[in-house]
């Protein structure tokens, strides 16, 4: 039996940013606008988030198991099913009870909320199992990153604050849209890395259909339209604080470097130095919107 380190290991615990961290700015912005947060609700929606990670992750690990993308020369961190370390049918069982548990802390959202967020849930989960899973997995199609930058900004950010506010917000959809372009960075060095052995099993990612040199440009163009966002947001909130996020830059510059210089194994730093662009600069947007409020400047 695995181990519970082994089990933690294999839900890829260095990119779990991408599940924590627009969750985290949801909340702040919560609290920015209505000077009080439900934290019952705030950790559920927390677990919620990781929970849809989880499930893309292991249903991911699953299908690229099975059709022989993963193998044991996969120039990744080092996966569960390819080394014998879980079998498939554990991490089928588990990603069935990670969807239960999921499923039920969802339900008291809805509760909480509305039937807005019961379809939101539904449509999060079950793109975490198109994504790799199904006829027609999104992954194998080269559209994952649109949905990426959907789920994990957009929907994420603006989810959470809907919970507790019971409206949307053209700001916090603003405060959104670099999360969402960050962590579809992060698939695409993933998928930067795999690109010869993706297009060796005929998944066609995005850098299989449009080519290796045209998603690394893609990848600097994202980077670059993230930081445009941002700065945006300066205008939208209408504060000086909100500049913060501004101070990852030299990280984003390292990392464009990295892409167009480093190829195989080297890229698994970028991979996870992705994750944490993600996270310094979600955590500099979170602290400008709860200073903004509680030092009242």
């Amino acid at each position: 039996m695995p181990t519970l380190k082994q089990w933690y290991n294999a839900t890829r615990p260095k990119l779990m940013p991408a599940s924590m961290v627009p969750v985290a700015l949801g909340v702040a912005a919560v609290y920015h606008e209505t000077g009080e947060v439900n934290w019952l609700a705030s950790v559920f929606t927390l677990l919620c988030a990781i929970g849809i990670q989880i499930i893309t992750n292991f249903v991911n690990e699953i299908y690229d198991f099975k059709n022989g993308v993963d193998k044991p020369d996969r120039k990744g961190p080092k996966l569960s099913l390819v080394h014998g370390i879980i079998t498939p049918k554990q991490m089928i069982g588990a990603t069935i009870i990670v969807a239960a548990i999921t499923f039920a802390m969802g339900m008291y959202l809805v509760w909480l909320s509305d039937w807005t967020i019961f379809v939101v849930g539904i449509l999060s989960m079950y793109f975490a199992y198109a994504y790799t899973g199904g006829p027609a997995p999104l992954s194998y199609l080269g559209i994952a990153d649109i949905f990426v930058f959907v789920f994990f900004g957009v929907v994420a950010v603006n989810g959470t604050y809907y919970v507790q506010v019971g409206e949307l917000s053209n700001e916090v959809f603003w405060l959104s849209v670099p999360i969402g372009l960050f962590a579809t960075n992060i698939l695409a060095v993933n998928n930067i890395r795999d690109h010869d052995t993706d297009k060796r099993s005929q998944k066609l990612t995005l850098p299989v259909r449009i080519g290796l040199k045209n998603a690394i440009m893609l990848y600097v163009v994202v980077t670059a339209l993230a930081y445009f966002a941002g700065t945006y947001t300066v205008f939208q909130m209408d504060h000086w604080l909100f500049t913060l996020p501004l101070l990852s830059l030299p990280l984003a510059v390292k990392l464009c470097s990295d892409i167009i210089t480093k190829t195989g194994a080297p890229l698994n730093k970028t991979l996870f130095n992705n994750a944490l662009l993600l996270m310094v600069y979600g955590m500099l947007q979170t602290i400008a919107l709860i200073a903004t409020v509680r030092l009242n400047i």
